[in-house]
């Protein structure tokens, strides 16, 4: 099944990147940033409904691999604070393919037989815009350390999708996901600098959502940068309708235009 498209994320990304500066001096202080992932999948469970009719069953045999990316936009919001700045993400993430089950798996109402060519796909994208303020007052990582701290406001956009011959089942999961950001930035050299951020929020018995990354950037101009990293994504959910719990490490290479 084709995924929704991502044209309102798209359209906001595209607006808030057209915002003018309030003044001269926040000119290079917006950008824009593409950054491409591969993610390596170490857990990926799945239980629906999370009860004794349903059987838990891990998802890495159809697909441990997935290659997305990533566009966000950056400005500063100028007439709500000194520092203060409005981010909008999209983050897609989609992965599946075709295996079989060692042993029948009850899935929300249906049974898909063991030994069976059976296709699964997993797809978990989000919508987010993040607002941030300076930490402690710092905010210069040229000159120091710049810490800031603010809160995400996910939206979640689920599907969980089986086919093994004439049986399908599909399930849809979307909600809005609040979320503390914290990160860390400071120039190593006139060009390099290390960047560390969090989007994070815990949940019982480890559900909740954390996605961080920890990377290296390189100024090539005052407009132009890349950076290398690695990305690590830990969550899922734990109710009586579902249970999914995931974790993934990417490699996070990216490219910004400041301006």
């Amino acid at each position: 099944m084709p995924r929704r498209t991502p044209r309102p994320a798209l359209t906001a990304l595209i607006a808030l990147s057209l915002v003018p500066p309030a003044s001269a001096q926040s000119t290079g202080s917006r950008w824009l940033d593409f950054e491409g992932l591969r993610y390596d999948f170490s857990r990926n469970d799945l239980r629906k409904p999370n009860d004794l009719s349903g059987d838990r069953f891990s998802l890495l045999p159809f697909a441990d691999r997935a290659n997305t990316a990533r566009l966000s936009a950056e400005l500063p919001i100028p007439w709500w604070g000194t520092g203060h700045r409005l981010r909008l993400t999209w983050a897609p993430l989609s992965l599946g393919g075709t295996s079989s089950f060692t042993a029948p798996v009850r899935f929300q109402g249906s049974t898909f037989a063991a030994a069976t060519p059976t296709t699964a796909r997993y797809d978990f994208d989000t919508w987010r815009a993040t607002y941030t303020v300076p930490l402690l007052g710092l905010d210069d990582p040229g000159a120091g350390w710049s810490l800031r701290a603010g809160g995400t406001l996910a939206i979640r956009d689920a599907q969980i999708r089986l086919t093994q011959g004439g049986t399908v089942q599909s399930f849809d999961n979307v909600g809005l996901v609040p979320l503390l950001n914290l990160s860390v930035t400071r120039a190593l050299t006139s060009r390099w600098t290390f960047e560390a951020e969090l989007d994070g929020a815990p949940g019982p018995r480890g559900s909740g959502l954390l996605d961080g990354v920890a990377r290296v950037r390189y100024d090539l101009t005052p407009a132009w940068s890349l950076s290398a990293g690695l990305r690590h994504l830990r969550g899922g959910v734990d109710t009586d309708e579902l249970y999914n719990s995931v974790s993934s490490t990417a490699l996070s290479l990216s490219a910004r235009w400041r301006f």
